[in-house]
């Protein structure tokens, strides 16, 4: 290299023509980095372009994957619930203790137990319709609760705001159907009922809290809720039919009142361990329901999406 640059020190011509191929190269690679910046603008704006492109699909397979998200960590939920749920070993178990307790009169008291139950059976069918229809009332009488007139039309008179109040106190008490049911009328709840329905904003935020593609929102079919309710009213008159006049009734020659009371407490006890399992059922049924729908729900989605049937199958142990 001090060899090369003494030969080009000495001849000048040498010197010049060097000097031309640098500044040739130079002037190459300064078009190469003026091009490059030139299009680095249109490269930022075709990235940006692309990037805006994807963002709806992005969002759109987002929304997918939280589709099935929802319903699946909610039948997850409920199938672990279920899961743990013993109330019929409870209920063999407490049947058992009774009929050894006490060996005497053991067939009179499976007797009324066993048409306690099925009383309780109808009862508990009712009762479970009777939420199923409710269920979207209960929620908006807790959206009412929770901030007040916010979801009620301005125009609502003072005299249905009133009435809407009383109604969703009741509503509010754990238990409606079985508790605070009989104290309201058919028609004042029908009456409610169709107020609620015409709150447009209170209706709108009960759907927020809807599972996409699988719950949705039907208002109560009059009739059969008064059906339901007036056959639900009457069965549960005749359960306390039966009950007083097997208490009046009973072998009084074998046992005094204090026992008999006894003896009724422990089939109360029997029979509410029922109804607990037989709650129990209906829970399972809701589970297979909301199941069939998530199936149904991604049967349609992947059919539609990639053309291709599937089916999904629960081996969840319970």
């Amino acid at each position: 290299m001090i060899y090369l640059k003494r030969i080009i020190n000495k001849d000048s011509s040498i010197k010049i023509f060097f000097e031309i191929l640098i500044f040739s190269y130079l002037a190459k690679m300064t078009k190469i980095i003026d091009n490059a910046i030139v299009q680095i603008p249109q490269s930022v704006i075709e990235i940006q372009k692309r990037a805006e492109f994807s963002v709806p699909l992005l969002k759109y397979i987002r929304d997918c994957k939280q589709m099935f998200k929802i319903p699946i960590k909610k039948i997850k939920e409920e199938i672990q619930i279920l899961s743990i749920n013993k109330s019929f070993e409870e209920y063999e178990s407490i049947i058992e203790d009774m009929k050894n307790k006490t060996k005497s009169n053991v067939k009179s008291k499976i007797d009324l137990i066993n048409k306690m139950i099925d009383l309780v059976k109808e009862a508990s069918q009712y009762q479970f319709e009777l939420n199923k229809l409710l269920k979207p009332y209960y929620a908006m009488a807790n959206a009412i609760k929770l901030k007040g007139k916010k979801f009620l039309n301005e125009n609502l008179k003072l005299n249905d705001q009133a009435k809407l109040t009383k109604f969703v106190n009741f509503l509010m008490r754990p238990d409606f159907v079985n508790s605070a049911l009989f104290e309201i009328e058919v028609s004042e709840m029908i009456y409610i009922i169709n107020i609620m329905e015409t709150q447009g904003s209170l209706v709108s935020e009960y759907k927020k809290t809807l599972i996409k593609g699988v719950e949705d929102y039907t208002p109560v079919n009059i009739v059969e809720f008064e059906i339901l309710v007036n056959k639900y009213k009457m069965v549960m008159l005749e359960i306390n039919n039966f009950q007083e006049f097997a208490q009046n009734n009973f072998d009084y020659f074998k046992y005094n009142k204090e026992t008999i009371n006894q003896i009724f407490k422990e089939i109360k006890r029997v029979v509410d361990k029922y109804k607990e399992f037989q709650n129990g059922i209906y829970h399972y049924q809701e589970i297979l329901e909301l199941f069939g729908k998530i199936r149904n729900l991604a049967s349609r989605y992947c059919f539609n999406e990639f053309n291709i049937k599937i089916e999904l199958i629960c081996e969840f142990n319970l």
